[in-house]
């Protein structure tokens, strides 16, 4: 995708067009096309939500890797950045949010940023919740973001020790 809520996502797309007469021919340039392409009204609808809590949108990238311990059906996911506008005491500065897709809707994947990390492994600890393609419209995502907000504040505080207190991934 190159557009989120009609803005720019800073990806650029675009498609060649040749004229060739036969297979030997390298052919001319006829036209180079920049497509835009929307995000998915899922992503727009979850993404409102973090928006309303103070996330709001900062890069994109699709990323070419599978995530571990996951059903995963294709070799690429979509991962966001958000920045915290809110600025308020005990919020993350930026927010990693990961669409992993399935044929139901998506399990989103929330945690903070560590965009210099690139394995999934090494990467902070994320906590997920779950939105179907029919919830688009009638369903409430604020509870479900709002708790994995307080879950990464809570996992934050225990960063630091050599082996967790809680297991907040059960």
């Amino acid at each position: 995708m190159s557009e989120l809520g009609g803005r720019t996502l800073a990806v650029v797309l675009s498609a060649r067009s040749r004229l060739r007469r036969d297979w030997n021919d390298d052919g001319t340039e006829v036209d180079n096309d920049l497509p835009h392409i929307s995000a998915l009204s899922l992503h727009e609808a979850v993404l409102d939500v973090f928006a309303e809590e103070g996330y709001h949108w900062a890069s994109a990238q699709v990323v070419h890797s599978c995530i571990p311990d996951t059903e995963q059906h294709d070799g690429f996911y979509e991962s966001f950045v958000l920045a915290d506008r809110a600025s308020a005491p005990g919020r993350l500065e930026q927010l990693e949010v990961v669409f992993q897709m399935n044929v139901v809707g998506a399990v989103i994947h929330v945690r903070r940023a560590a965009p210099d990390v690139l394995s999934w492994d090494t990467k902070p600890r994320s906590r997920r919740f779950s939105a179907a393609r029919h919830e688009v419209v009638q369903g409430d995502w604020r509870p479900r973001v709002r708790r994995v907000l307080e879950e990464l504040v809570l996992l934050e505080a225990l960063r630091g020790y050599d082996r967790p207190l809680l297991n907040l991934n059960a």
